[in-house]
This record gives structure tokens, sequence and C-alpha cells, in this order.
């Protein structure tokens, strides 16, 4: 006999693996446009009350996106969304 839980899971069966990108046009982004998405979603996460700075945080996605930005272009970044989120 066997058990319910020994069953594959459908979220691991690699036929329901994404393949494609959620939205249209989304490996068509420029790199100016991904970091347009960044600091629109870290602008939401420090108004949630994230506990890292914006820098943190910015370079943090930077870095796990794979998008090479300067320390003095993340600094900049870092202080126009502190200054909207104070």
């Amino acid at each position: 006999m066997t058990h319910p839980n020994d069953a594959p899971s459908p979220r691991l069966d690699p036929a329901n693996a994404q393949s494609e990108p959620i939205e249209d046009g989304a490996l068509e982004a420029t790199d100016e446009d991904k970091i347009a998405g960044i600091v629109a979603q870290t602008r939401q996460d420090l108004a949630g009350g994230h506990q890292k700075s914006a820098r943190e945080l910015l370079q943090q996605r930077f870095d796990q996106s794979g998008i090479e930005v300067e320390g003095a272009r993340v600094a900049q970044l870092a202080e126009g969304l502190e200054a909207d989120t104070a």
C-alpha cells in the first residue's frame, strides 16, 4: 500500500516548470528598465517599514538580478528613495 504523500508533487514535476516569462516583453527590458523596476519595488518595501537601508536593499537586488550598478549610482538612487520615504 502506498501513502498519498509518496506521490510526486506536481509542483516538482518538470512538466509544470515555467519556461517562459510571465509577462510579455520581460526578456526585452533594458538594464535601465530593470533598474527602474528594482527602485520601484524597493520604494514600496521601504514604505512598508523594511529593516534594511535603501542602499542595502538596492545593492542586494542589483546583485541578485545580475545588474552591475556603480556604487555612486546606488548611493544616488538610495538617497532619492530615502527622501521619498522620509
